[in-house]
């Protein structure tokens, strides 16, 4: 309303602004400019304006580097982790590695974290180079880093094919925490008993044998100590799928979203997993020409 009615014929009183005063009620504190920001992070990454993303964090980091903030350095690794996050995403995958180095620093004991650093060092093409190695050790002498650290560099003596390396890690982190590494050494014992079966002695074939003896111990131990919920029978079958044992994966797949269904009625949240399971489950019947229970698969969990 512009100008008041009546006989009076006056003008409205003009609009007042905020004094600098009064404008600071307006501002938003840390605690409730953070969460937003994230959000609107991930909904930017959603539909992938990765510009804007990084725009966002890089005005927004700043803000949250204030030294007496008690939970400021959680607040920088977070952003950290999604400009990472972005860059990978928008495929620059070395400066995504730089990023998620110094959140792996700021947070050495988080798996989310570790397992993003794996993904970028692996796009960039460096998960075996010196440069992961050096960092690697460096991150192993921050005490908050625990079992993480040796559990990282075990996993990239794997991930470069040094399986005798890489068991020995493992061994060393399951003395101390069997349940945190007994997936992983199950896993890579099974991989060193493959490479092994390729060989044609006779000591070789032994030796492979008792290796994939011993992993899928590690295999069991690892599932029986979970309870062997849904993830863990969902793992198992990515380890028998992985080395083409696709008999037993494919039971573990259905036994999977067996168990998932079990869950659901119960009211779990296992959507995801449930996917997952019935995607592989698929491109397992797909690869043995089972096309048929491949539909199946794809219309019962509605997959594209």
């Amino acid at each position: 309303v512009w100008a008041r009615g009546g006989g009076g014929g006056g003008l409205a009183p003009p609009i007042r602004t905020r004094t600098p005063a009064s404008s600071r009620n307006l501002v938003l504190s840390e605690e409730e400019l953070f969460n937003p920001t994230i959000e609107c992070c991930k909904w930017l990454l959603l539909f992938r304006h990765f510009d804007r993303c990084d725009a966002l964090l890089a005005a927004a980091e700043p803000f949250f580097r204030k030294k007496f903030k008690s939970q400021n350095k959680n607040r920088k690794n977070a952003l950290r982790f999604l400009r990472s996050v972005s860059k990978m995403r928008a495929g620059l995958a070395r400066e995504a590695l730089d990023d998620i180095q110094a959140a792996c620093l700021g947070a050495p004991h988080s798996n989310v974290v570790w397992n993003h650093f794996f993904r970028c060092a692996k796009a960039a093409g460096v998960l075996g180079s010196q440069q992961v190695q050096n960092f690697l050790t460096k991150v192993g002498q921050d005490e908050r880093a625990g079992d993480h650290a040796v559990m990282a560099a075990a996993h990239t003596s794997a991930e470069n094919d040094d399986h005798n390396l890489a068991i020995h890690q493992y061994n060393q982190l399951w003395q101390r925490n069997p349940k945190l590494v007994q997936l992983s050494m199950g896993v890579a014992e099974i991989q060193q008993a493959v490479s092994m079966a390729e060989e044609d002695s006779l000591e070789a074939q032994k030796l492979a044998a008792a290796k994939a003896f011993s992993g899928f111990w590690h295999l069991t131990h690892y599932g029986a100590s979970a309870g062997f919920g849904p993830a863990e029978v969902y793992n198992a079958a990515r380890a028998f799928h992985q080395f083409g044992l696709m008999h037993y994966a494919q039971a573990l797949y259905n036994k999977c979203l067996d168990k998932v269904a079990e869950a659901s009625d119960q009211g779990g949240q296992w959507w995801r997993l449930e996917m997952m399971a019935a995607h592989n489950l698929v491109a397992l019947y797909l690869s043995a020409g089972a096309e048929e229970l491949a539909e199946d698969v794809k219309n019962k969990f509605k997959l594209c």
